[in-house]
C-alpha cells in the first residue's frame, strides 16, 4: 500500500487506516525510494529547494517535557522559524531544556563562513532581515517561561 502513497498522496488516510505508524513507514519507504533514484539530499548544496521540516520546534510544557511539535511553511525556512518561535511562545510551550545555539536554546544557528557551518548546526542566512529577528529572540521571545 506504500507504493500507492508515492503515487496517490491523497490515499495515504484512508488507504492505510489512518494510522501514524503506517504513515511513519510509508514515509521511511519513500524516502528509500527516492534515495534509489537518486541523491536527493542536500549535503554540499545551499539551502533551498528541498527543504525538510523547515521552520519546525518542539513544543514543551512548563516542565520541560516534550508534548509535540509546531511547523510553519510559506516563506523561507528562517522566516518560517522566526514565526515558529513566537507562536510557541504566545501558546507558552517553550520551555527549552536545552539547545546547541549561544544562548542554549534552540533558535537557529547563523554560524556559516564560506558555506560551512562552523558549529555543525548552523543554517545559511535567508535575508538580513530574518537573521535580525532570529538572533534579537532570546531576548524579545525568551525561553523557559515562569511555572505556573
Amino acid at each position: 500500500m506504500c507504493l500507492l502513497v508515492v503515487f496517490f498522496p491523497f490515499f495515504i488516510f484512508s488507504d492505510i487506516g489512518g494510522s501514524i505508524i503506517n504513515i511513519f513507514v510509508c514515509i521511511y519507504i519513500m524516502s528509500f525510494i527516492w534515495i534509489l533514484i537518486g541523491d536527493m539530499s542536500m549535503v554540499g548544496h545551499k539551502i533551498g529547494g528541498v527543504n525538510v521540516f523547515g521552520g519546525g520546534l518542539p513544543l514543551y510544557d512548563t516542565e520541560g517535557k516534550l508534548i509535540g511539535a509546531i511547523g510553519v511553511s510559506g516563506d523561507s525556512s528562517c522566516a518560517d522559524h522566526n514565526i515558529a518561535w513566537k507562536v510557541r511562545h504566545k501558546l507558552n510551550l517553550d520551555n527549552v531544556p536545552a539547545g546547541v545555539s549561544s544562548t542554549k536554546d534552540d533558535n537557529i544557528v547563523y554560524d556559516s563562513v564560506a558555506g560551512k557551518s562552523t558549529s555543525g548546526w548552523g543554517h545559511q542566512e535567508c535575508s538580513p532581515k530574518a537573521t535580525k529577528i532570529a538572533k534579537e529572540l532570546p531576548k524579545t521571545h525568551p525561553v523557559r517561561p515562569e511555572k505556573q
